[in-house]
């Protein structure tokens, strides 16, 4: 094992998801600290070992004093959103720590919504004797994997177009006036209604001016869900594959959803509401991946569906969060039991070396968090 201590940085959606999936997984450590800033109507009732405590994750003085009390080496998890990463990160460059996180940087004045501001400075160069991993989960991360193995399987000579799906159908019926999502709704809101639209086109990211994601309708199974082309941290790492000619992110979701996108971000901030384990939710997610390697007729579409009543009633968390925290999960494991967390690189999941070696053991990690992609090529998944 590579480190002695993981702190989680952040108790919302996606840290409760986990420490809700991951007793075995994090087993490995010998404590395991999680830092939020209240945990007033958070579970705390955790049936193995976790350290909870109070304190500010973008607070250096705090980040600090927490360099100073815990058993390193550690690996800090910041699933906090909205913080400002590269600063966190500069903090414990020069401390026995590794860094792994979920999304990508706000900028200091924490105005900026631009995925092409934003994305430059995630990646600020920062040196540290650890790795730094960069916008890991599901997307981005994981699908970043994926992508590369089918671009790997499919024969890499050429220019490929990517396009990645995701289509959440979470329902609560509540008695109250508030709709079902599936993670943050500050977040989703600035994603969809606030950020422009970012795509690759020609292997160089194209942004558009007006904010907000572009309407398009996808096709999946034959069934037209609304969506929206947004900008996405995993579509700006995906362009920096010198493969990857094109590549776009379509989103859909329920269709209450996507009527209250239509309107005001101030309503919607207002009326989104993340279920909590009280609330019974029914639908699917849905996440696909889509490789066509130009000017052929190859083709492959992989899709990862989870049910969200059935990850529920196992976990009392939804299927956004529990794709969120496997994906999460594997890159904790890579860390911890390979040679990845002796590799001080700053790296995404685009970016990270993989050789031959790293995708056997990928795909085992895979196999045991019970992460399952399978071929969807009969879905005949396009959009219109």
């Amino acid at each position: 094992m590579n480190y002695r201590t993981l702190v989680i940085a952040g108790y919302g959606t996606i840290g409760t998801s986990i420490v809700r999936l991951g007793k075995k997984e994090l087993g490995g450590f010998e404590s395991v600290f999680i830092v939020d800033l209240d945990f007033t109507d958070k579970p705390t009732d955790v049936d193995w070992p976790v350290n909870f405590l109070n304190g500010d994750i973008e607070d250096p003085k705090f980040v600090a004093h927490l360099c100073r009390t815990i058993e390193k080496p550690a690996l800090l998890l910041n699933v906090a959103t909205g913080t400002d990463n590269v600063n966190i990160r500069k903090i414990i460059s020069d401390d026995d720590i590794a860094y792994l996180d979920s999304c990508a940087s706000s900028l200091p004045d924490k105005k900026e919504c631009r995925f092409s501001k934003y994305m430059p400075y995630t990646y600020t160069p920062i040196s540290s004797r650890h790795p730094h991993w960069l916008c890991w989960g599901i997307n981005p991360g994981l699908v970043e994997i994926i992508v590369r193995k089918m671009i790997r399987d499919m024969g890499r000579e050429g220019a490929f177009d990517v396009s990645i799906y995701e289509n959440d159908q979470l329902f609560a019926r509540w008695n109250k006036d508030a709709i079902a999502v599936g993670w943050s709704p500050k977040m989703l809101v600035e994603e969809v209604m606030l950020s422009p639209a970012l795509t690759i086109q020609g292997g160089v990211s194209v942004e558009e001016e007006h904010p907000g994601g572009s309407k398009i309708t996808a096709f999946w199974s034959g069934r037209p869900v609304p969506s929206r082309i947004v900008g996405h941290e995993d579509i700006w790492n995906i362009g920096q594959l010198e493969d990857v000619e094109t590549a776009r992110f379509i989103y859909g979701l329920h269709p209450s959803v996507m009527r209250v996108l239509e309107g005001d971000p101030g309503h919607a901030l207002e009326i989104f509401r993340v279920p909590d384990e009280s609330v019974p939710i029914t639908g699917k997610e849905r996440v696909a991946v889509q490789v066509k390697k130009i000017g052929t007729e190859q083709v492959r579409t992989e899709v990862w569906e989870t049910d969200h009543a059935a990850v529920w009633k196992a976990y009392g968390i939804n299927a956004v969060q529990y794709q969120t925290g496997k994906s999460l999960l594997l890159a904790i494991m890579l860390m911890q039991q390979t040679e990845y967390g002796k590799q001080p690189i700053s790296a995404c999941a685009s970016a990270l070396p993989i050789g031959y070696r790293q995708w056997g053991l990928i795909e085992t990690f895979m196999n045991e968090l019970g992460i399952r992609w399978t071929d969807a090529g009969t879905w005949n998944l396009h959009t219109e």
